[in-house]
């Protein structure tokens, strides 16, 4: 009943007629280790085109004479699914190496300007009149400019890592100065939002 309903004729019409369906797409088939096969088809039915899941087997007719006998399973949803979760992977891994790209290219962008500013800025600060509000300023201007450098530093760092670029190297660490640096970025994101940090 199932194959007349997509066929779209009547069932005992269909006995012993070599109806067969229209071919959209053919799937690679795979060998039994009873000798049969199993396919996949995209084929034409009377409701719209359908994915089939084919499984062929020997079987002996009633006459004793070796017949193949197919059946056939809709999994239309299941390729629709598959096809889906293939093109959604596809757009993940390619916004993925655009951000990859984006990265490199914003710390390489970066990296220029911000050597300048310092060098500048270090001038500035020589030629500042020991505790003037301008050599507190510029004092202000260089830290944070070296801030900027080190996430830029790191912006590199992430696009070199999802790029599968990144060679890692055994390194000692003052895990005391990193923490102080993190404590230090701490107070400034603090005092920007006029709270407290002890």
């Amino acid at each position: 009943d199932a194959f007349g309903a997509l066929a779209g004729r009547d069932a005992t019409s269909l006995k012993g007629s070599d109806f067969s369906f229209d071919i959209l797409e053919q799937g690679e088939a795979a060998m039994l280790s009873d000798g049969g096969r199993m396919h996949d088809q995209k084929i034409e039915s009377a409701t719209g085109a359908r994915w089939i899941a084919w499984r062929e087997g020997f079987v002996r007719g009633e006459s004793g004479e070796t017949e193949i006998q197919s059946v056939g399973r809709d999994v239309t949803d299941r390729v629709m699914s598959e096809s889906a979760l293939g093109e959604a992977r596809d757009q993940a891994e390619a916004a993925n190496r655009a951000k990859s790209r984006f990265l490199a290219m914003v710390s390489h962008e970066l990296k220029t300007p911000l050597a300048v500013m310092q060098g500048e800025l270090e001038n500035a600060l020589q030629a500042a009149s020991p505790g003037s509000p301008e050599q507190q300023l510029f004092t202000n201007l260089l830290e944070e400019t070296q801030r900027l450098k080190t996430i830029t530093r790191s912006l590199l760092l992430l696009a070199q890592a999802d790029a599968g670029q990144l060679k890692l190297t055994r390194a000692p660490l003052d895990l005391s100065a990193l923490l102080l640096d993190l404590i230090e970025d701490a107070r400034v994101l603090a005092a920007e939002q006029r709270l407290d940090f002890e």
